[in-house]
């Protein structure tokens, strides 16, 4: 069973009549889901799962671990199950998922928060992607000091785990974000791909008892997974206003255990912001005004993560 949900998730997970077992693993029939996330509509029509209400539309497609919640795409852990004739969700995706995604005011980890761990990924001798403007480390830098003048007018204090041009490890960072308490922790970097890389994409922790989307399964349950609801919330949160407010191809939300999330004791994401190898991207991710306007973007994500998770 999923650790750390609310009890009464547990409770009508254990209870649901409507699932099936496959490779030793429980599904949540679609209509289970309907009903239990009061959707009003569903269609499995051509191997396509489409639930409606009169606020959120889910739409998934047998065997494709693509997931979407009005228009913000997911990347499940497991593909949606075609068994004899019904669409079956998996457990993790439901628990882990969908609930927290759709309920995030039911998040119980996801504490009031005051302070914000901004990281800027790479740094020193480490440049991380070289595009043809610039390198990664000096975009996440810049990043990094708009999102916190733009934070602190929201009223948040704002820790940067490197203010300046400094090398820190993986675990340097975990441990200084995890010196403070009240506080959530976002990774900033930019993508790189040998051909036919472009968008923007969030990545949260894989969850226990899945596939990571870099690949690569596990069993383990890290420190950051006690968060595991609390992260998948920002992490939409992010993204979706990120899409929303700057466009451009949504690679989706994610999920792959990078050191740098694993041993979070906060709600932690790690946001990819455009690719420095599309010459396209990287001209705009080089611009002062598109890195204030995604910085823009998060931090009116943080806002809407606060209000939605800590209003109860």
């Amino acid at each position: 069973m999923v650790a750390l949900l609310q009890v009464s998730l547990i409770t009508d997970l254990q209870a649901a009549s409507e699932k099936t077992t496959h490779a030793g693993r429980t599904y949540y029939s679609a209509q289970w889901v309907k009903n239990y996330f009061h959707f009003t509509g569903l269609s499995t029509a051509k191997g396509r799962v489409t639930m409606t209400s009169p606020k959120v539309r889910l739409a998934a497609s047998s065997g494709s671990q693509t997931l979407y919640l009005n228009r913000v795409k997911f990347t499940m852990s497991y593909p949606l199950l075609s068994k004899e004739g019904t669409y079956y969700f998996s457990h993790v995706d439901a628990a882990k998922l969908i609930h927290p995604v759709l309920k995030p005011g039911n998040i119980r980890q996801a504490k009031p928060f005051s302070t914000v761990i901004v990281d800027a990924g790479h740094g020193g001798h480490d440049s991380g992607s070289v595009g043809p403007y610039g390198t990664e480390k000096q975009y996440t830098l810049a990043l990094a000091h708009k999102l916190k003048r733009q934070l602190e007018a929201k009223g948040f204090k704002v820790i940067l785990t490197r203010p300046g041009d400094a090398f820190l490890s993986l675990q340097q960072r975990v441990a200084f974000a995890n010196k403070y308490s009240n506080a959530i922790f976002v990774s900033l970097h930019f993508n790189w791909a040998a051909s036919g890389g472009a968008g923007i994409e969030t990545f949260a922790l894989s969850p226990p008892d899945s596939s990571s989307t870099m690949g690569g399964y596990s069993t383990t349950q890290f420190s950051g997974n006690r968060l595991d609801a609390a992260n998948i919330a920002l992490a939409t949160a992010i993204q979706a206003f990120s899409i929303k407010q700057l466009g451009g191809v949504d690679r989706g939300i994610k999920r792959a255990r990078f050191a740098v999330l694993k041993g979070l004791q906060m709600p932690g994401i790690l946001f990819e912001g455009g690719f420095l190898s599309n010459r396209a991207e990287a001209r705009k991710i080089h611009s002062n005004l598109y890195l204030e306007k995604m910085a823009t973007s998060i931090t009116t994500g943080i806002v809407k993560y606060r209000a939605e998770t800590t209003s109860r």
